[in-house]
This record gives C-alpha cells, sequence and structure tokens, in this order.
C-alpha cells in the first residue's frame, strides 16, 4: 500500500506510487539534476559544480537522506529513486588573508595564510624603532588603527600594516661673520639632533680669523670648529684686521708695580736738581 507525500512530508491518499520528490542542494555552488518529482525506481545523475567566487572549495560529499539516498564522495553519483529524498552537495571552503608592510615593521602573520570560512583571525603588527605603527588598508582601503586587527574569514583578503617614519627632532644653526671674511656653512641651516657639523673660517686678505662667538660666549679659535647639534645655536666667525694691535693680558700686580714707577719717575723728573741728587727712584 502506497500514500502521496508531498515535500513538506506530509503523507496524503492511498496512491499507485509512481513518483518520488527528491530534494538536491548545496553549500555552495550549484548541483544537477534539479529539485522535483522524479519517476519511482529510476535512476538519477548527481552533480555538484563549485562555485565560481573568490576562495578554495574542497570537494567534501554527499550527505544523503531518505530511503535509497547517497551518501559519499563520488561527483558525480547515481542515485535510485525509491522514495522521498534529499541530497546535499558539501564543499570546504577555505580563504587566504595576505599581509603584508608598508614602511618599516613586521606583524605576527606576515605573507600568505589560508583559513577555514568565518574563521576569526587576529593580526597584530609590530613598529621598528624610530617608527610609529599608524593604521591598516584591507583590500586598498582604510580598515582603522585598531592594533590588533580582527578579521572573519568570509573572502579572499589583503591587510597592509602602515608604519610611519617619526620626524627626528631637528634644531637650527644660524652661522654669521663679523668683519670681513666668510665660512663654509654662513646662513641658517637645519640638523638632525645629534649631527656634527663642521665650520671653517677663511678671511678676506688683509684680515685674520680672531675667535668664535657661539650664542654670544667665546669658545676659542679652533679652525674649523666643529659643533654637534643639541640645541638652536648662533655661531660668529670674528675677524679683525691684520694690523690691530692686541693688547696682551698682564698680572694687575704687574700693573700696580708700573704705575708706582711712573708717578715715581714723574715726581723725580719734576723736582728741583738739588733734590735730586739726593733721590732714588725705587721700582
Amino acid at each position: 500500500m502506497h500514500y502521496s507525500i508531498d515535500p513538506a512530508g506530509n503523507v496524503g491518499s492511498e496512491v499507485n506510487l509512481t513518483v518520488c520528490y527528491v530534494t538536491t542542494e548545496a553549500n555552495y555552488g550549484t548541483v544537477t539534476p534539479p529539485t522535483g518529482w522524479y519517476d519511482s525506481s529510476t535512476w538519477i545523475l548527481l552533480k555538484a559544480t563549485a562555485p565560481t567566487q573568490a576562495g578554495i572549495f574542497i570537494w567534501n560529499g554527499w550527505k544523503g537522506e531518505g530511503h535509497g539516498a547517497y551518501t559519499g564522495k563520488n561527483n558525480p553519483a547515481e542515485v535510485r529513486i525509491l522514495g522521498p529524498i534529499v541530497e546535499k552537495a558539501q564543499w570546504l571552503c577555505k580563504y587566504t588573508l595576505l599581509v603584508g608592510v608598508s614602511g618599516s615593521g613586521t606583524t605576527n602573520a606576515t605573507g600568505s595564510q589560508t583559513y577555514d570560512a568565518s574563521a576569526v583571525v587576529s593580526v597584530q603588527a609590530f613598529p621598528s624603532a624610530g617608527w610609529v605603527f599608524s593604521g591598516w588598508l584591507l583590500n586598498g582601503s582604510d580598515a582603522g588603527s585598531a592594533n590588533p586587527c580582527t578579521l572573519t574569514m568570509d573572502s579572499d583578503y589583503n591587510l597592509t600594516a602602515l608604519f610611519t617614519k617619526i620626524p627626528p627632532i631637528q634644531y637650527k644653526l644660524l652661522v654669521q661673520v663679523q668683519g670681513l671674511g666668510t665660512t663654509n656653512a654662513t646662513g641658517i641651516q637645519t640638523y638632525d639632533v645629534g649631527t656634527t657639523v663642521a665650520i671653517e673660517a677663511d678671511p678676506d686678505s688683509g684680515w685674520i680669523f680672531a675667535c668664535w662667538l657661539r650664542n654670544g660666549t667665546n669658545i676659542g679659535s679652533t679652525n674649523p670648529y666643529e659643533v654637534t647639534m643639541s640645541e638652536n645655536i648662533n655661531l660668529t666667525a670674528v675677524f679683525v684686521p691684520e694690523n690691530v694691535f692686541v693688547v696682551p693680558e698682564i698680572p694687575l700686580g704687574t700693573i700696580a708695580a708700573t704705575a708706582s714707577m711712573i708717578i715715581a719717575l714723574a715726581a723725580y723728573m719734576i723736582a728741583p736738581k738739588w733734590r735730586r741728587k739726593n733721590q732714588h727712584i725705587n721700582p
């Protein structure tokens, strides 16, 4: 005795069973033949076709439900219709994540990796010394700067970690001249902190290089002068004419003694002759 059965599985009136309802479906791609009514006791050829969308699809077989349904890895597969059945084509899907960097730094997943569909992947960026992490590009578009970046693998992705160089501290060096002469770096120049700069003074004809003034303080006459940039610096090369008399440094005691001698000599010269005979000049 046979009864009619609709697609929902409801049993109807008694009939001579000549057709059966076959359901064919797939988690990815397409399946033939389509879902519908098929003559009882006949054979159908099940065939699953992989999708054309991005991703890696691995055939995982049929899962059959119902009397005479097929379960196995054959594709295509022949099935004899003995009653209502459901045939599900099953594919394993994997997606590729390509992680790269722009600038100087690394990630915990640099390169190409393959993950199961729906897998959750965490990618963290680590900047090199002197660099800072500035954000992500996902398939070429801004993806923010959360670090780590969390992705659900529902497609192939290209993720790029962006690193930006930290600007160095810089200072200005102003080189000027006083008198007639030149230097190899006259004017304002900007240098990174810690940079050593050699400044050389070259006097014009008839002039001589006398000294350097650093921020207004005499620092000697070493030529060239090497300055290490640790602050903003104003450096002046001082030139003087060759015939300028430079008074040497004289100890204060010597100056006082010399002055006393000059005063005594002056008094002796203006004294009457009869007194000079009895005077001595003591230095």
